[in-house]
């Protein structure tokens, strides 16, 4: 990594590039797929990565939480029709 690309990645996301972000995350699967990359690619700019860590801490709790409520506490999230 050169000099300037650390500088880089520590220079503010533009509101553009946020906006593009959530739009990213709202496709099912890619959406995943990009929140890894983000999160772990390290060529990323750190408020960004930061952002996408948070974002898969949130999906594993959405996860647990539907777990528990779903199978252990038998409490339908999503009802059967």
């Amino acid at each position: 990594m050169t000099h300037k690309d650390h500088i880089d990645r520590y220079e503010t996301v533009s509101l553009k590039e946020w906006t593009v972000s959530y739009l990213l995350l709202c496709i099912p699967i890619a959406g995943i797929i990009f929140a890894f990359y983000w999160a772990f690619s390290g060529q990323e700019k750190i408020s960004k990565q930061t952002w996408a860590q948070c974002v898969l801490i949130f999906y594993g709790l959405f996860i647990v939480a539907y777990v528990l409520l779903e199978f252990v506490f038998s409490i339908p999230i999503f009802p059967k029709l």
